[in-house]
């Protein structure tokens, strides 16, 4: 893999690796994103990753939000919880940067499919 660590933020919330897989180069960005100032937060995301100028991306981590409510949270109780949605600045990078749903890419689409 041969990873470049490229950066880490202050809040140690965002690390960003540069690896390559059979010579492509991939960044690896982990993130534990914070419960408020989201929108703030993927904002800033964004910008580290286009400083990097690569095109190949992979964001894992806590994303502390759900992207589909409806996909992405599945409760029997009758008091359900109101579940945070990942906020317009996320879809925006999502969208920029042409980024998947791995798990929901890989497996076949159902009611109980969540991420």
């Amino acid at each position: 893999l041969n990873p470049n660590f490229i950066y880490s933020d202050e809040d140690g919330r965002i690390l960003r690796i540069e690896i390559t897989i059979e010579q492509m180069k991939i960044l690896l960005a982990v993130i534990y994103a914070p419960n408020t100032n989201q929108k703030e937060f993927y904002y800033k995301l964004h910008n580290k990753i286009i400083e990097t100028e690569l095109v190949n991306v992979c964001i894992v981590g806590d994303y502390n939000a759900v992207s589909n409510i409806e996909k992405d949270y599945k409760t029997t109780k009758n008091n359900k919880k109101k579940r945070k949605m990942l906020p317009i600045t996320f879809d925006k990078l999502a969208q920029e940067m042409n980024l998947k749903d791995a798990w929901r890419e890989l497996n076949i689409p159902t009611d109980l499919a969540i991420t």
